[in-house]
Formats: structure tokens, C-alpha cells, sequence
């Protein structure tokens, strides 16, 4: 307990952590700026306007839906690639989807908009996150701090944990502390000049499993970090691995096979994240009619997994290499 106190005084003392804090801070900041300059009181007849657009939506989705009944009564053995109407009616033609509030342009509507700004928040202290993490250990390795700990706790996988847990408790308490304040001023902006919409228990669920969602991913870039900088023994090694991957992989790599039709969407990181932030996604194969689906447990397994090998590697190493 006492290792994990004093890693955790110096997990914040260090510069380069609040510095990249700050900068994340200011990418919400810039966000919820321009939600509340964009944003206007919507009047009574835009409101009744929009209630009826809305109407006439949901009688035409119902209606959509009907249709797709008959035909699968009618044609339960169409493949999915030739026929008329996806298979889950239901699913795809869901009336209860369409809001007053969809309708309403140039309002911010926080029922709306706390989905899109969870992911954006998600996404900010993610790479956030990462950073801290290997500066953090990139940090203590140039200093010469990790040999000194090591001469005052020569147990290095209890040195490790300490490390991993102090970055995992800081960068918790800096999501959930910047989460709620991120939602409140949204909500104070719809308050003021825009509308808080429709809440219902439902949407209360989905948020609520969105924020588990964004909160996880936080804690595997995280985990990823230390990892990184421990096997690399530089804060480079962390952020430039970081950057390869995104340029050299997902950027350069995705845009040359796409040219050849050669479909690696399974063999991306950025596939299971998305998958796992968003609850499932849709994946379309390179030349088939109708795409696979990817489970949000299968993303997150994928990434605990990826995440669980570094780890591991980096605790080997760790363990068995000089500290100088």
C-alpha cells in the first residue's frame, strides 16, 4: 500500500502528465464551445414543426415495417443478399428511434448530443490516457528514478503492479471527474440555449452502458501505455509506437489494400474499438452482399486479450532485464 501511495504522488508530479491533461482538457473546452456558440432557444413553432415532421417519419417507418413482415411471411427463404427487406423488421424499421428532436436544426439538444460527446470524451481521454501513462514510465527510466526504486524495492513485479495500478486510479478518477463535469456543462448548455429533450429509461441504460464502455477503453490505453514504455524503456517507445501504428497501419496499410480489394478490417485494432465503444458494429466484406456482425463482447475480448500480451511481455522484460 505504501509503494502504491508513493507511485501515485509521482505519477502527478511529473510535468509532462499535467501538460497532457491540460491539452485534453482543452479539446472538450473547444467542444463544448463551439455546442454553445452554435446553439439557439428553439420557438414554439419550430417546435410544433418538428413534432409533426417527426410524426410523418414514424407513420412511414411503421408502415416500411409492415411491408417487411408480409414479405418474409411470404418469402421466408430469400437470401439475405437478394432479398427486398433485412431480415430483422423490427430492428430496422423501429419507429420509437425517431425523436421531435431530430428535427430541430441548429439546437443543442442534450438527450442528443451526450452520445456524440461521451464518444468524443472517450476518445480524448484514451489517447490521453496512453500518453500520460508512457511518460510516465518513459520517464522513470531516463531519470534514472527506476533504479533508485529498485535499490529501495528490489521486488520488481510488485514494482510493476504499483506503477500500472497508480496510472490505473489516476487516469479512473481524471475520467470520471472530466465525465461529469463534460455532461454537466452540456447540460447546462441545452438548458440555456437549447432544449434537454427526451430522457427516458432507456436512454439512461444506453448512456449509462456507454460511459462502462468509454470508461474500459480509458483503462486498456492506459494499461497499454505502461506496457509500452516499460518494454521500450522510453516515453518515445510509447508515443511512437503509437503514431507508426495509426499512420503506417491504419492510414497506409488500410488504403493500399483497399486499392487491390484485399479486406484486413479484422486485423485492425481500430475495428474492436469501435466495435467494443459502440456495442456491436457492421463489418461488409470485400465483395459480399450483406455485411458480418462483430459483437461488442468479442471487440472487448480482442482487446483485453492484446492488451493482457503486452502486459505480459512488458513484465518479462521488466523483470528479467538490467535497470540500468
Amino acid at each position: 500500500m505504501r509503494l502504491f501511495v508513493v507511485e501515485l504522488r509521482r505519477f502527478w508530479s511529473r510535468r509532462t502528465a499535467i501538460l497532457i491533461a491540460g491539452v485534453g482538457l482543452l479539446f472538450l473546452l473547444a467542444s463544448l464551445a463551439t455546442l454553445a456558440s452554435s446553439s439557439q432557444t428553439p420557438s414554439p413553432q419550430e417546435i410544433e414543426t418538428a413534432r409533426a415532421d417527426a410524426q410523418e417519419e414514424r407513420d412511414w417507418v411503421t408502415q416500411e415495417r409492415e411491408l417487411c413482415f408480409k414479405y418474409w411471411e411470404k418469402a421466408p427463404d430469400t437470401p439475405p443478399e437478394q432479398a427486398d427487406y433485412p431480415k430483422d423488421c423490427a430492428g430496422n424499421h423501429d419507429p420509437t428511434r425517431i425523436k421531435d428532436t431530430h428535427y430541430l436544426s441548429g439546437v443543442v439538444i442534450f438527450a442528443d448530443e451526450a452520445e456524440g460527446q461521451l464518444y468524443f470524451l472517450g476518445m480524448v481521454l484514451a489517447v490521453c490516457g496512453l500518453l500520460i501513462a508512457g511518460s510516465y514510465i518513459g520517464a522513470e527510466w531516463t531519470s534514472g528514478g527506476m533504479t533508485n526504486l529498485l535499490l529501495w524495492t528490489p521486488r520488481r513485479i510488485p514494482v510493476y503492479l504499483a506503477k500500472l495500478a497508480s496510472a490505473l486510479t489516476s487516469m479512473f478518477v481524471l475520467s470520471v471527474g472530466l465525465g461529469v463535469l463534460h455532461i454537466g456543462a452540456l447540460l447546462a448548455i441545452a438548458t440555456s440555449v437549447g432544449d434537454v429533450g427526451q430522457i427516458s429509461s432507456t436512454w439512461w441504460s444506453d448512456t449509462t452502458m456507454l460511459s462502462l464502455r468509454v470508461l474500459f477503453l480509458v483503462m486498456i490505453c492506459t494499461t497499454v501505455g505502461v506496457a509500452m514504455s516499460m518494454i521500450g524503456r522510453r516515453t518515445v517507445t510509447a508515443i511512437g509506437t503509437f503514431i507508426g501504428y495509426l499512420i503506417l497501419v491504419e492510414f497506409g496499410v488500410r488504403f493500399i489494400l483497399a486499392i487491390v480489394d484485399i479486406d484486413i478490417e479484422l486485423w485492425l485494432m481500430s475495428t474492436y474499438i469501435i466495435g467494443w465503444t459502440v456495442g456491436g458494429t457492421e463489418l461488409w466484406p470485400v465483395g459480399a452482399g450483406y455485411p458480418d456482425y462483430l459483437s461488442m463482447w468479442t471487440s472487448g475480448s480482442i482487446l483485453l486479450a492484446v492488451t493482457g500480451v503486452l502486459t505480459a511481455i512488458g513484465m518479462t522484460l521488466f523483470q528479467q532485464r538490467d535497470a540500468n
